[in-house]
């Protein structure tokens, strides 16, 4: 029972209390901070003014190196490079000079090989986009040519047409998406621009009212939540792309399919809504017809996402009422993280089985103050068989840890 419950708490806490009071020098505070002490070792501020020393010391050497490494590319007439690029040529220096080369030798050669490195890469990613359509931006190409180029001089590929690949395959994926985004943002602007304003006054009241699928809804939604719904849209336009549609065309279909598509969703949710006899309002029901149309874009079926989606709607409202009742049932009091997730979980479950949330917050919060007082009067209890002094503050760590234990296991055992 949670008598039983109780004493395995204390017993656990009483444990923790010997260790803190037998082997750390400082006691409590050094425990909350999880450091363990030698007995024979005190804080030293010469120890401390050489380690603060050695530290402007090295900040010092780093300014150095950076200034050369700025001159050499100077000297070499390029402008700073990314700070990427910046601080792998600064590495490269520092480890040179612990070698024992002068300073600005190691930075003149490490920016020469530098130079000569992205020279060769610049010319084959210029190769290998000759034929492109759209060729990169100069911007687009300097950061093609950087990030080859380090991945090249940190040897995290290869070889130079692995990593030319690589950076243009990127650049292409990028490039593919900014088009299809492009196009479908102009289908979109385009489908609404031309609808007509009483067919467009007509979608929005029935997005209010809870119609069948619309323009409003989808539009919402795609507004609202552009990088799931977008990255969904544009999936469907690379299909239809692979097979041999333009960009512009691809995107109107894939975007009138969503349509279609939120409508059929919509219907059938509308009914499950009926059925279960939930009250979801206008902009929970935006929110649904998003993430079920997210869903069957991903695979599932539309009565599956559907029943997915109301089953965690339901489970949100209900999480959100026993927060709010705890809230109430406590005047504002908040709790620590565990023990509001406790308490919550608590009002969850008895909401669950048929309690008011009101009721269930009251409930909840007595049986924990009842908790927390008897295990301060076994802490206190302890403390005294023990003789170990104990603050008012630690006395009430101890407790609440005892009680969260105890809380724990009347949970598992069914309440």
């Amino acid at each position: 029972g949670t008598r039983s419950m109780l004493y395995r708490a204390v017993t656990r806490a009483q444990l923790m209390a010997v260790v803190v009071n037998e082997l750390l020098g400082g006691g409590w505070l050094e425990f909350l901070g999880h450091v363990r002490l030698r007995q024979d070792e005190k804080f030293s501020s010469d120890k401390e003014l050489n380690r603060s020393e050695a530290r402007a010391a090295e900040g010092v050497v780093r300014a150095h190196i950076s200034e050369a490494v700025e001159a050499a590319l100077s000297g070499q007439g390029i402008a700073r490079q990314p700070a990427d690029v910046f601080q792998f040529l600064v590495g490269q220096v520092s480890q040179m000079t612990e070698h024992g080369t002068e300073l600005s030798d190691a930075a003149a050669s490490s920016v020469s090989q530098w130079v000569q490195a992205a020279a060769a890469v610049e010319r084959s990613v210029r190769a290998s986009i000759a034929l492109e359509a759209t060729p990169p931006t100069a911007e687009e190409l300097g950061a093609l040519v950087s990030t080859a180029s380090l991945q090249l001089c940190k040897n995290e590929v290869p070889h130079l047409e692995m990593a030319v690949a690589g950076v243009i395959k990127g650049w292409r994926q990028r490039t593919a998406e900014k088009s299809m985004t492009a196009a479908l943002m102009a289908a979109l602007e385009e489908e609404r621009t031309t609808l007509p304003a009483a067919s467009a006054a007509a979608a929005a009241q029935g997005a209010l009212n809870g119609g069948g699928g619309d323009i409003a809804a989808g539009e919402t939604a795609i507004r609202s939540e552009p990088q799931e719904v977008m990255k969904a849209l544009r999936k469907a336009v690379k299909g239809k792309r692979d097979q041999g549609e333009t960009v512009e065309v691809a995107a109107r279909a894939a975007l009138r399919e969503w349509r279609e598509m939120q409508a059929q969703i919509a219907v059938a949710l509308d009914e499950a809504v009926a059925a279960q006899e939930l009250d979801v309002g206008t902009f929970a029901r935006v929110s649904l017809l998003r993430a079920v149309a997210l869903a069957v874009c991903a695979g599932s079926p539309s009565d599956t996402a559907i029943e997915a989606e109301l089953c965690k709607w339901v489970a949100a409202g209900v999480d959100t009422r026993a927060t709010a009742a705890l809230h109430a049932a406590s005047q504002a009091k908040k709790f620590a993280g565990r023990v509001s997730d406790l308490l919550r979980a608590a009002v969850v479950r008895m909401i669950d089985a048929g309690t008011g949330a009101e009721e269930a917050a009251l409930d909840a919060l007595a049986s924990w103050q009842r908790l927390l007082y008897e295990a301060s009067e076994q802490v206190t209890q302890l403390a005294v068989e023990q003789e170990m002094e104990l603050t008012a503050d630690q006395n009430a760590m101890l407790a609440q840890q005892v009680a969260e234990e105890a809380w724990d296991g009347v949970g598992d055992a069914g309440g």
